[in-house]
């Protein structure tokens, strides 16, 4: 699986002058540095000041990787890196000699996080077994999809439990009741969650490069919302996987995971979070149902290729649960997680939003 970087496996690289750099951490904000110079037993720490310890060459590699030495080390031989070649979690990171072979176990990919994922999810999905876990596999596999085609890379800042959220009125705008067809005569007793209002609570502006997920597994009538072509109140229904509240809005919010279907959970919450993140960048809706007043130009194409080998695709084509499962190792394996039309469309919006 690929990874999901936590904040504290997270490294804020900056240029400073004449050739060194400054490797700050993500959590602690102290900057990475080496215990003592010249020397293979030295171990990496962090430092709350930069000095020769801490600051920092980066050289590339013939393998295109890169090797980390101390700027006060006597030579570019000194560079930090594992000290066992076995992948094994917990491992040192210490000062070595630079060896050019095979193990790569002092060199180092460096990758741009652009986007974050933060997630939230309520009692309903804390109470179904096992999909709390499935979350960050979620995240992991749209960081797989994204960074395959786009060459961008989605990290996981937090996942909590945060349901308060939802113990809000029913309503489609401020301090407004429930509508009488919909609800009833009597909001407290039937009360529903206006998922626009929830939005509102979840989205801040201030944040930038973050997407904030609502992990909920709810029957359809617990959730309500104002239909964009008709102004009509109405419920959702039940087997509404999820819905982002505005196109280009960074909040996606998850109503019902189909643990019925044939497909394992995971693929169904993967593929759909790729999808949903799609729309949370901007893409809009590529279904072909009248009721879309812009109808995807390449859904045609979608049609003729949609029988392939895997069932899917595109993840913006309508939702089929018992081809998930193929669609996702298919993805996993390398293959393309969105056709040639949808993929232009939606380079334009990743380039817009990350530069």
């Amino acid at each position: 699986m690929v990874p999901a970087w936590g904040l504290n496996q997270r490294w804020t690289v900056n240029y400073i002058s004449n050739g060194e750099y400054s490797i700050k951490n993500g959590m602690s904000g102290l900057y990475l540095g080496v215990e003592s110079l010249n020397s293979t037993s030295a171990r990496a720490t962090q430092y709350s000041n930069l000095n020769d310890l801490s600051k920092w060459y980066i050289s590339k590699t013939s393998s295109g990787a890169y090797c980390l030495y101390a700027k006060g080390n006597l030579s570019c031989e000194y560079v930090i890196g594992s000290s066992s070649a076995v992948n094994t979690a917990g491992t040192s990171i210490t000062n070595m000699l630079y060896s050019n072979d095979l193990n790569y176990q002092d060199e180092w990919i460096l990758e741009k996080i652009q986007l974050n994922y933060i997630n939230y999810f309520d009692s309903s999905f804390a109470n179904s077994s096992g999909l709390v876990s499935k979350i960050l596999g979620s995240n992991t596999f749209s960081y797989h999809a994204f960074k395959n085609q786009f060459g961008i890379f989605l990290g996981t800042l937090s996942t909590s439990r945060k349901y308060d959220i939802l113990c809000d009125q029913c309503t489609t705008g401020t301090n407004t009741e429930c509508d009488e067809d919909v609800c009833g005569d009597s909001c407290s007793s039937n009360h529903h969650k206006n998922y626009k209002r929830i939005s509102d609570q979840l989205y801040n502006s201030q944040l930038t490069g973050i997407i904030t997920c609502l992990w909920t597994n709810r029957n359809g009538g617990t959730f309500c919302y104002e239909d964009p072509n008709s102004g009509e109140h109405r419920l959702i229904e039940d087997g509404v996987v999820a819905a982002v509240a505005e196109l280009g809005r960074p909040v996606i919010q998850f109503f019902q995971v189909d643990s019925s279907a044939d497909d394992t959970e995971e693929s169904l919450m993967g593929i759909t979070l790729v999808h949903e993140t799609a729309h949370s960048l901007g893409l809009p809706e590529q279904y072909r149902y009248p009721t879309y007043e812009d109808p995807n130009p390449y859904y045609n194409t979608h049609n003729l290729l949609y029988y392939n080998s895997c069932g899917y695709t595109c993840v913006m084509m309508e939702y089929h649960s018992d081809d998930a499962e193929d669609f996702y190792e298919y993805i996993l394996d390398g293959g393309d997680a969105f056709c040639p039309g949808c993929y232009n469309y939606l380079a334009t919006l990743i380039s817009s939003s990350t530069d």
